[in-house]
């Protein structure tokens, strides 16, 4: 759908700009919730553990089927014990950053979350009534106000200077 050779350049080189920017929010993230976990030891519920896990499994096994990939001979024991410190490590970032978002007194609000849904209609080319009914069908609205809060909550300005610091 462009009009000139010079409109496909702007395109991949702004997909390119966006895609590069992602990769280094993700890495700055990453270092982020590396300093938490080392400055907040505690012990990670079990059960959230378990749970974070089959959510784990359950979106693996997603991509592998959307891709197109025979998931029948896959051992689920398998691959969760092989989940298992990526999820430790998720639940762990997961309450440290709620700690946080509660001494902050963030929360997401309807506007928030609707301008999300928005952008993953967007993203799957599908009309915002659909992807809003999916995620209420599916019960996954608090899942994306969670991740939105944890969002919210990594880009403080005031996450590094004051929670890095403190033990």
């Amino acid at each position: 759908n462009f009009q000139t050779l010079a409109d496909l350049r702007t395109a991949v080189r702004e997909d390119i700009i966006n895609s590069k920017e992602q990769e280094r929010q993700a890495l700055l993230e990453n270092q982020v919730s590396d300093q938490l976990i080392a400055r907040h030891q505690f012990e990670t519920p079990p059960s959230l553990v378990a749970q974070e896990q089959e959510n784990m499994l359950r979106d693996q096994m997603d991509r592998f089927r959307q891709h197109g990939m025979d998931t029948s001979g896959m051992d689920p024991t398998r691959i969760l014990e092989v989940m298992k410190p990526m999820a430790e490590r998720r639940v762990r970032v997961r309450l440290i950053l709620s700690r946080i978002a509660d001494q902050e007194n963030l929360a997401v609000d309807g506007a928030e979350t609707d301008a999300a849904l928005a952008r993953i209609a967007v993203n799957n080319r599908r009309d915002v009534a659909e992807i809003k009914k999916f995620y209420q069908e599916h019960d996954l609205m608090g899942a994306l106000r969670r991740t939105l809060l944890d969002d919210k909550t990594m880009k403080l300005p005031p996450l590094a200077a004051v929670y890095l610091r403190h033990t």
